[in-house]
C-alpha cells in the first residue's frame, strides 16, 4: 500500500544470503529485494529507519550528499 517510507538501498546482510538463489528481473537485473523476502521465510529480517537520507541520482549530487555528511551544508 501507499506509504512515506522509502527503501535507501543500504544493505547489511550476513552469510545466509548466499543459501538463496540469485533472482533476476526479465531484463537480467538481479532482484536483490525479492531475494530477501525469500530469506525472510526462514530467517529473521531487521528493518532500521534511516535518519538521514540524500538521494543521489546525478553525479553532481555526490559532492551536495558529501558536504552533508561532513555538516557543511
Amino acid at each position: 500500500p501507499p506509504s512515506n517510507l522509502v527503501n535507501i538501498g543500504v544493505y547489511v546482510l550476513d552469510r545466509h544470503i548466499f543459501d538463496i538463489a540469485p533472482i533476476f528481473l526479465p531484463n537480467g537485473e538481479h532482484n536483490l529485494a525479492e531475494q530477501i523476502g525469500v530469506m525472510a521465510e526462514q530467517h529473521i529480517i531487521r528493518i532500521v529507519r534511516a535518519k538521514f537520507w540524500h538521494p543521489i541520482a546525478y553525479p553532481e549530487d555526490v559532492e551536495s550528499a558529501q558536504a552533508a555528511l561532513l555538516g557543511l551544508k
